[in-house]
């Protein structure tokens, strides 16, 4: 008995003494930011310690509307406070207000050129979702040009999405034969393992867009990366279906076709798709 009582009090001591040596300190809402994305690009914002903690409160909570309560975007005038809203507009998908955030980030300016590229990059991605409206593709294109023109090392800093929009950019530029080769050149450098779930957008545009130049295989390489971002995006598993269907794999267009209905029941292109997968799957059983 006194044998377990003495094991048992050297047990309670180890770990007391353990304890002591692995002191644990709660990480600050500023380091659980700086991990949740563009760790150089935020670190930069959030040693600005103009803008007010209950505005980084929010903006760690993922609560965008909260953030605005009380404030007046109109009248602030400070680059970092605007681009940190502009930020957390586009990862809560208020895309038009992002739009309009980082447009006006852009003309208050910052002598801190990272930052000011991060800003022209995100202001890019969020004309993607524009396309259909008048000149907004040529706005993007010309973003991407003062990028080019501005920087000579960006990727250092805004990894990823430097090299995903660089690809649409190279992908949809009209002319040379070499500009494919320089998209691909581009979105060979992504680092995949990597998941940055605002970009999916832009992939998605990539992917569609090769699609269009009856780039199949390149297509369906960047639409994988789009549906490993977000495995629930109808979108993104059409796309895939649709890359598929045009490289006349009826097998795997059905399967991603049967994930983006079972997602999203009523998604019309891709009811559309699995009529046409089916003909040619019975066509093909004949």
């Amino acid at each position: 008995m006194k044998i377990k009582i003495i094991l048992f009090i050297t047990a309670i001591t180890l770990v007391i003494v353990s304890l002591s040596l692995f002191k644990w300190e709660p990480r600050s809402e500023k380091d659980i930011i700086i991990q949740k994305l563009d760790p150089i690009i935020m670190k930069k914002i959030f040693n600005d310690t103009s803008i007010p903690k209950n505005i980084i409160k929010c903006y760690s909570n993922n609560d965008y509307d909260k953030m605005k309560e009380g404030i007046d975007l109109k009248q602030i005038i400070d680059f970092n406070t605007v681009f940190l809203f502009a930020v957390s507009a586009q990862e809560t998908r208020f895309n038009k207000e992002a739009n309009d955030l980082y447009e006006k980030a852009r003309r208050i300016g910052t002598k801190d050129n990272i930052l000011k590229i991060d800003c022209l990059l995100r202001l890019a991605q969020t004309k993607l979702l524009f396309v259909n409206i008048k000149n907004r593709q040529k706005e993007y294109e010309q973003l991407i040009e003062e990028v080019l023109s501005s920087d000579n090392d960006s990727n250092s800093y805004h990894g990823n999405r430097y090299y995903v929009l660089l690809a649409y950019y190279y992908c949809n530029k009209s002319g040379k034969e070499s500009n494919l080769r320089k998209s691909k050149e581009y979105y060979s450098k992504i680092n995949t393992r990597n998941i940055y779930p605002d970009l999916i957008w832009t992939i998605n545009a990539l992917g569609y867009s090769l699609i269009k130049k009856e780039e199949y295989d390149f297509a369906i390489e960047v639409l994988n990366y789009a549906v490993k971002i977000d495995p629930n995006s109808s979108y993104a598993n059409n796309n895939l279906c649709f890359a598929y269907l045009m490289k006349h794999d009826y097998i795997e267009a059905k399967k991603y076709c049967d994930r983006a209905i079972a997602i999203d029941p009523y998604y019309e292109q891709a009811l559309k798709n699995r009529k046409t997968i089916e003909a040619h799957l019975m066509q093909s059983a004949k």
